[in-house]
């Protein structure tokens, strides 16, 4: 059997009613880029390899679900290109609502990165976790609190652009530094 087209997949995909073409077609589908699909939310995202699994799913549902509702589907892109930016899409939005729901990053974290970056701030004691808490929410109307805990996670600057859909790796870079002086200077002016 010889691979489909890009422009098989769609007609075939795009006419459920021809279930012998349409499972031929999402068969292959799988089989040509689950491993693509796992391996990439594995490596940019770091998921679990179950999880790569279950968004893996997703993309494909997503992906025939979009064939379906548009009548004319114009593709600029190969099959797996357009399948890449669904999963991208997918993670982005699923790490950003994990970071909302988290929103109030572990501050342990935090203290104990920013007493590596600036010595002035080993005068926070214990007592004033509570202050920088109480001064994280301040920073909550902006991607502050977003920034910080994926920083404090360990995420490049590259991912972490990818996640908040920044332009550039150096933005998030310097959207942290700034982040991290606003609220040194809350935490110290307080």
């Amino acid at each position: 059997m010889h691979k489909l087209s890009d422009q098989d997949f769609i007609r075939l995909l795009k006419n459920p009613a021809d279930e012998h073409g349409f499972n031929v077609a999402a068969g292959e589908l799988v089989s040509r880029f689950s491993r693509k699909l796992i391996s990439f939310f594995k490596h940019h995202y770091l998921f679990t390899h179950d999880e790569a699994r279950n968004f893996t799913d997703h993309v494909f549902a997503i992906f025939v679900e979009n064939l379906l509702d548009k009548k004319e589907f114009t593709f600029p892109n190969k099959v797996y290109g357009y399948l890449r930016v669904i999963a991208r899409n997918l993670a982005g939005s699923h790490l950003r609502k994990q970071v909302v729901a988290n929103r109030y990053i572990n501050l342990n974290n935090v203290l104990d990165v920013l007493t590596e970056e600036d010595p002035e701030t080993l005068l926070i004691t214990k007592d004033q976790v509570e202050l920088v808490e109480r001064k994280m929410q301040e920073l909550a109307n902006n991607n502050c609190p977003c920034v910080l805990r994926l920083w404090a996670m360990g995420y490049s600057f590259g991912e972490i652009a990818g996640i908040l859909n920044y332009s550039s790796a150096e933005t998030a870079r310097a959207t942290k530094h700034q982040c991290l002086k606003k609220l040194i200077a809350l935490v110290k002016y307080s």
